[in-house]
């Protein structure tokens, strides 16, 4: 297989489709985002060729009309952070917007082999601090008529969470749907994302960087899947216990395992071991915290590993 090339076509900034009301100009950020201030929430999503037969070009410019739309209800994401107030600047100066094309099929991408997971960070778009953006997209075409769709967002704004009601309503928009849920994140949407800031209310820290930039380059990445069918038969063998086991919570612990394997071959003892975990807060708080509310609602809790 010939070297996967991915090339940008075009770049634009999308503003929202209509324009925040004075009122919500100014997004305070809570305590917690002290902490996530230089991260990102990063995110790339692959689509078969459209059953419409629609181009391409078609799907890209339907794309970046529901992202207009969808900003109007996550405003602050075409702000700008005022770091001397700590606050977002909800200016509606917009996003990043990009098209690209890539020189394989989508199957011939899932089955290369060769630094994939070095290949599938191109298809998520690396926004420039030093301009300010808080959201970039990316969407990118397969020869075959495949989409990739990448998403990268500041962390002080999104967590996981509040990610995936960004890609559920831009879906939504996208498939030109009025729901319920949707009135009300329209209309309600100020309350949602600024919950953050009322259950962590801001201590007048500066941003705070919990890891150096170049943390990630001194480690090895590898792609390791796991079928439907085998994590059942896992799930299967646990049926009696009194737990019942997530598919995550599964998977967590055979790779775990494996690592802690790996480490006692090295040093030839085992070593004290501690996995860190996110946990998503929503609807496990006394207070109710509804679960399309965004912000960084987030726990974080080590599990340790004992001898048996």
């Amino acid at each position: 297989m010939s070297i996967i090339k991915i090339e940008k076509q075009s770049t634009k900034i999308i503003k929202p489709f209509v324009p925040t009301v004075p009122t919500l100009r100014h997004y305070k950020l809570g305590f917690i985002e002290n902490f996530f201030a230089f991260l990102k929430v990063e995110v790339v999503l692959f689509f078969s060729p459209s059953k419409h037969n629609n181009p391409n070009q078609f799907v890209a410019r339907q794309l970046e009309k529901s992202l207009e739309k969808t900003l109007t209800q996550f405003y602050p994401l075409a702000g700008r952070y005022i770091e001397e107030n700590h606050v977002v600047d909800c200016n509606d100066q917009g996003v990043e917007f990009i098209c690209a094309k890539v020189n394989t099929t989508l199957q011939d991408f899932l089955s290369y082999k060769e630094n994939n997971t070095m290949i599938t960070d191109e298809f998520i778009p690396k926004s420039n601090d030093h301009d300010g953006l808080l959201l970039a997209t990316q969407v990118t075409m397969f020869e075959c008529g495949s989409i990739a769709i990448g998403v990268c967002a500041t962390h002080m704004l999104f967590d996981a969470s509040t990610l995936c009601t960004f890609i559920h309503e831009w879906a939504v928009m996208n498939r030109r749907e009025i729901s319920t849920k949707t009135d009300q994140l329209i209309t309600g949407g100020a309350a949602g994302l600024s919950s953050s800031c009322v259950l962590y209310p801001a201590r007048g820290l500066s941003p705070i960087p919990i890891m150096s930039g170049d943390v990630l380059s001194k480690y090895t990445r590898k792609k390791v899947s796991f079928s439907e069918s085998v994590i059942s038969q896992i799930k299967a063998k646990g049926k009696n216990s009194t737990h019942k086991w997530s598919k995550v919570q599964l998977v967590a612990a055979i790779i775990w395992k494996a690592f802690i394997c790996v480490d006692q071959k090295i040093y030839n003892y085992l070593r004290a071991s501690v996995i860190i975990q996110a946990i998503n807060l929503r609807e496990k708080m006394a207070s109710l915290i509804p679960k399309d509310s965004c912000g960084n609602m987030i726990g974080v809790f080590g599990t340790e590993a004992v001898a048996a």
